[in-house]
């Protein structure tokens, strides 16, 4: 049984994702992406902005490439979610989408 991991690509992950292209005869991946690692080498890598999916030709990918795209939609779904995985700062609400109301006078 293999044991696959999704992460997000990082800068270490670069040259594999561009051997991972020549594999696949594909143009390299715009970033971000999510990798997947089949036994600790990365066999499948999908764009976060739903462009594009690689796929070592190789080795079976298809359980793995079915999950990222998977999780690219359930990301794309829930920007929360794609800010918290790029570390982007989280937006702050106003009162008014907090459910705030402003004050209210007070008849004497």
């Amino acid at each position: 049984m293999s044991t696959i991991a999704i992460r997000q690509a990082g800068p270490a992950d670069a040259l594999s994702l561009r051997l991972l292209a020549q594999l696949d005869s594909s143009p390299p991946l715009a970033e971000p992406a999510l990798v997947a690692e089949i036994d600790g080498e990365i066999r499948v890598a999908a764009s976060l902005d739903g462009s594009g999916v690689l796929a070592d030709p190789f080795h079976r990918s298809a359980d793995a490439v079915e999950l990222l795209r998977i999780r690219v939609s359930q990301l794309r779904e829930d920007p929360s979610h794609l800010a918290r995985l790029l570390g982007w700062p989280r937006a702050r609400r106003s009162a008014a989408s907090r459910g705030a109301s402003s004050p209210r006078s007070v008849a004497a």
